[in-house]
């Protein structure tokens, strides 16, 4: 499954989501560039294999 198909499935969701009071992780909203400048604050996310880009 390509990235923008991930995204638009996301987008698109995201009223259904918030009326469900249904929270994603802020680390769901991050950019590819938001991954490359977290460094080791967000190694535990990748570590346990929960980031999706």
């Amino acid at each position: 499954m390509k990235r923008s198909e991930i995204n638009a499935i996301i987008s698109g969701l995201k009223p259904l989501i918030a009326d469900q009071s249904f929270h994603l992780p802020p680390f769901a909203h991050w950019t590819p560039e938001d991954w490359r400048t977290k460094g080791e604050e967000c190694r535990e996310i990748v570590d346990a294999a929960l980031g999706w880009d």
